[in-house]
């Protein structure tokens, strides 16, 4: 029987094979395109993501199709692929007015794609550079782009100039070998990373067959009819999932004029609509207030809030011309013409929902609690509701109060703010079911009588705002109220729902009381990975252990300890997380039993801080004992191996007047932890010196900018001479404080933090005005030219615009070449071991030698690559650091060392400088090694300009 039924399945199998193979086999589709982020490429894990490829899947659903994706390197190219039948279709062609005569384009458009010029690194127009701009002339029309450049004052001829091609891959060729500045081209197509910075038109872009295949082409127009008629909100859908992070923001000059001329503009948002919008201590918080701040960033511009009661005084502010810019208006023309208003684009939709009593059933005729002056009210509210169930008020809270007392039954509120509005302490009669009963959207709002450039620049910042931007502000504020709400509202809010926890909780704890039950203690004060305890046992416990331990206290011998893994990323990414787990348990348990010094320890959650409560044993510091601690926790044991441990360890003294609070020893020990990371040490150990430098550095902070518009820092010199003959050849400038809050401040106190925040980029470029304010002083009183060196930070190599602004702060003073040297330490140039790297650095030495600067190569020999970049950098001065200078002393070794690196500079026609020379011994030991040229405290130590000047006068005059 079995035979016979396995005989006619073969049957079957052979008779319908060919058949059932044809049907499952669907026709392939070659499609040519251009790789291009967020419209069509290709992952290093050979799958493909963007807008065009999601359209095209889809597409190729009611096609029948089967895709198979062709790349080409440019839409020229792709034509010429389908022209010789290596492709059957082109992914995205722009509709033109004169497209090739063999193209048949889809009449239904993919994407609408904006055209505009594109430069390096966002070169603009605003530099005054003559541009070379090249565009495709059977493309684009060359008096349609003129037309579109006077849009952002620009002249053919005066500001720019054409450059024709005959096809985009030409003119991108001869734009990647720096023959153009810029080119026009559609975003879809550009791969250079370049930026656009001037917004022409925009054109269709649509797929293309040949037209030689009538067949192909009435096929896919089918399907893409079918498809847009099925889903006619795709490209829609498509656009918010790969371009919802907001527009470039592109200004015309006029549009960038209008700002300069007005900087400042009067503004208000609503009131008493936490998160959303809502004024603390007089300043507008909240998403809209963000909003607000996010425009005065990006259009540079500075607005002024007003503090308002309610909504009406806004619109009676804003109809009186007292205001310019409403933040948060109702997205509504009929709004707008009888208010004498213009409305930019909306960037956020707002939906209402109800907020009811508890337990109160809503009548048939529900009195309403309603906002004067507020949008949703009229379109919403009145409409639906006639005039004798409505109250009105003026406030949102004023609303909630009339229906959490019964004076009303319902009020429809802002779904960001009910949440807060409900549970923040006042209204804890109120609920919501969350349903949303109406919307509307936000946008900003100006005077008709306004100048139409405002609205134009308003709009473009909404674009350029995005979604995704904006739903990140709303989501980031809710939660953060959230997050901070009241436990008193909490409770409040749900009586029942914690007596029956209390009532709960006190059962629980008689019943473990008697059991000495495990389970909960594991569960609240133990780390749930490892089994450890936790913080919060270590919070709880210490506090009790430092109270126990008064005498201790009392004799200063008890401390606080933090320690952390180094690298513990790493390990989490090479162990299981139960291999971690149960060798950090291993670990800590076996660090407790060999010290009876901890009293008390507990473990992060995340296995990253490890916090522990000790005694001081006798003859130990609070270094020796974190020393111990790591010692003693070098080896966690895993699996048939072990791996060797290291730790950032910081300590914190427990007061010995008083028994403080644990958590404020916690953030101290975190402290020092954090002081020893940022100096390269393992262990740190806070005290007064720690904590007055903390508070050092945040005055530093705040007084930091006002000193450099104050010109309080002082330009010192320190000569460079010649060891031979005694003479001056330089000075480098150093930068001393004189703060009337601080004092004179030294360098050391404020220059590392300036690179640690930045600020030292605005201070590099201080010094070097002053600098060369110093030095065109010198010559014009007729002194010979000796070159001052002034340091630069390698926060500027990545600076976007260093050379031009580098250039813009020294051409003033129109000195001669070198009168100014430019020290840069290796690490300047982070990437220098990779090829762009190099050639980057190359470019920055070669731009800087051509402005007329020497280059110097500071701290030569203190990193790794220094070698390797003499071999690439083309730099006139080598200064060798006093590191190298003390080990020559120390040994034969070391002498040998620093011969052959001043040979090695001189061969390179460098001069070769060593700084941090004290002794006339070490004057001798560098002329025995060749080096001619020294810096330091023997010769002349750092001093004020004037004295600077005033010494090498006299050294003048005697030589």
């Amino acid at each position: 029987m079995i035979r016979h039924v396995f005989h006619w399945l073969l049957v079957f199998a052979v008779v319908f094979a060919p058949f059932l193979s044809e049907a499952a086999e669907r026709p392939i589709l070659r499609v040519g395109y251009t790789d291009v982020h967020d419209y069509i490429s290709k992952g290093e894990d050979g799958n493909f993501r963007g807008f065009l490829y999601d359209y095209l899947e889809a597409l190729s659903t009611y096609s029948g199709h089967t895709i198979e994706y062709v790349p080409c390197d440019s839409p020229s190219d792709s034509i010429g692929k389908m022209m010789r039948g290596e492709i059957d279709m082109v992914a995205a062609v722009p509709d033109v007015k004169n497209p090739p005569q063999s193209l048949a384009l889809s009449p239904r458009a993919v994407i609408y794609a904006p055209i505009g010029v594109v430069t390096r690194d966002g070169e603009s127009f605003e530099n005054g550079k003559h541009l070379r701009i090249g565009f495709p002339e059977q493309l684009y029309d060359r008096s349609e782009i003129v037309t579109a450049m006077k849009y952002y004052g620009q002249e053919e001829g005066t500001d720019y100039e054409l450059v024709a091609y005959p096809m985009p891959g030409e003119m991108v060729a001869s734009y990647r070998k720096g023959e153009l500045d810029g080119y026009v081209d559609a975003t879809i197509y550009n791969k250079d990373n370049s930026v656009m910075v001037a917004h022409l038109f925009s054109y269709r872009f649509a797929t293309a067959v040949r037209k030689d295949n009538p067949e192909l082409q009435e096929k896919l127009n089918r399907a893409t009819d079918e498809l847009l008629l099925i889903n006619p909100r795709l490209r829609e859908q498509l656009y918010a999932k790969y371009f919802n992070d907001g527009t470039p923001l592109l200004l015309t000059e006029d549009e960038k004029d209008y700002i300069r001329e007005h900087p400042v503009f009067s503004a208000v948002v609503s009131p008493d609509q936490k998160p959303y919008t809502y004024y603390e201590n007089g300043e507008a918080k909240g998403v809209i207030a963000e909003v607000a701040q996010f425009l005065e960033n990006r259009l540079g511009i500075r607005l002024e809030m007003q503090e308002v009661k309610s909504r009406e005084e806004i619109i009676k502010r804003f109809r009186n011309g007292e205001i310019d810019i409403v933040v948060d208006c109702f997205d509504d023309y009929n709004w707008s013409r009888e208010n004498n208003a213009l409305l930019s684009f909306p960037y956020l939709r707002i939906s209402y929902v109800p907020v009811t009593r508890r337990g109160h059933a809503m009548p048939d005729k529900p009195v309403v609690a309603c906002a004067r002056g507020f949008f949703y009210t009229h379109e919403y509210v009145e409409r639906h509701f006639p005039e004798q169930q409505r109250l009105y008020f003026a406030t949102i809270p004023d609303c909630l109060a009339a229906v959490n007392d019964g004076t009303a039954d319902v009020a429809f509120i802002n779904s960001i703010t009910v949440q807060h509005e409900i549970e923040k302490g006042e209204y804890m009669n109120l609920h919501t079911n969350g349903s949303e009963v109406y919307s509307n959207m936000i946008s900003l709002a100006v005077s008709k009588n306004a100048d139409p450039r405002l609205i134009r620049i308003l709009d473009k910042a909404v674009n350029h705002l995005g979604d995704a931007r904006m739903e990140e502000i709303v989501t980031r504020h809710v939660f953060e109220m959230e997050r901070n709400r009241s436990f008193f509202a909490y409770v409040m809010q749900n009586p029942w729902k914690i007596f029956a926890i209390v009532a709960m909780l006190l059962l629980v704890f008689i019943y473990y009381k008697h059991r000495m039950s495990k389970e909960k203690y594991q569960l609240a004060f133990h780390n749930h990975l490892t089994g450890l305890p936790n913080i919060r046992w270590f919070e709880d416990n210490a506090s009790a252990a430092i109270r126990e331990n008064a005498a201790d206290r009392k004799a200063g011998r008890l401390f606080v300890m933090v320690v952390s893994t180094r690298r513990i990323d790493l390990l989490k990414a090479s162990l299981a997380k139960e291999t971690l787990a149960s060798g950090m348990r291993e670990l800590v348990e076996g660090v407790v039993q060999k010290n009876p010094w901890i009293l008390a320890s507990g473990i992060s959650s995340e296995l990253t801080h490890y916090y522990v409560l000790g005694r001081l044993e006798e003859g130990m510091g609070l270094r020796d004992m974190a020393e111990r601690l790591a010692h003693d926790a070098m080896l966690l044991h895993s699996k048939g191996y072990d791996v060797h441990m290291e730790y950032y360890c910081g300590v914190s003294s427990v007061p010995t007047d008083r028994v403080p609070e644990i958590n404020a020893l916690m953030t101290n020990a975190d402290t020092a932890q954090q002081e020893a990371m940022e100096r390269g040490d393992l262990i740190g150990v806070y005290d007064e010196k720690l904590q007055e430098k903390r508070f050092k550095q945040k005055e530093i902070e705040r007084l930091m900018q006002k000193a450099i518009e104050k010109e309080e820092f002082q330009i010192w010199l320190q000569p460079k001479y010649d060891i031979r003959t005694q003479k001056i050849i330089g000075a480098e400038a150093l930068a001393r404080w004189q703060s009337p809050e601080l004092g004179f401040v030294m360098p050391g106190l404020f220059i590392s933090l300036f690179e640690k925040n930045g600020f030292i980029i605005e201070f590099d470029y201080y010094v070097l005005d002053h600098v060369c304010r110093l030095q065109r002083r010198r010559l014009d009183e007729g002194h010979p030219l000796v070159p001052f060196s002034v340091n630069q930070s390698g926060l500027h190599i990545r600076e976007p615009g260093y050379l031009d602004r580098l250039r813009a702060t020294v051409e003033p003073y129109d000195l001669p070449p070198g009168a100014i040297d430019l020290e840069i330490t290796e690490t300047a140039f982070v990437d220098f071991d990779t090829q762009d790297g190099r050639e980057n650095a190359s470019s920055i030495i070669a731009a800087m030698k051509e402005m007329g600067f020497t280059v110097s190569m500071d701290d030569f020999c203190t990193g790794y690559s220094s070698i390797a970049m003499l071999q690439h950098l083309d730099m006139d001065v080598m200064k060798i650091d006093r590191a190298m200078l003390l080990a020559s002393e120390a040994s034969e070794r070391g002498r040998k060392i620093i011969k052959q690196v001043v040979s090695l500079g001189q061969t390179l026609n460098m001069q070769v400088l060593c700084e941090g020379v004290e002794t006339k011994e070490q004057e001798a030991l560098l002329l025995e090694n060749g080096c001619y040229y020294a810096q330091g405290f023997l010769f002349g130590k750092p001093m004020p300009a004037e004295d600077y000047f005033a010494f090498a006068d006299a050294r003048s005059d005697a030589s």
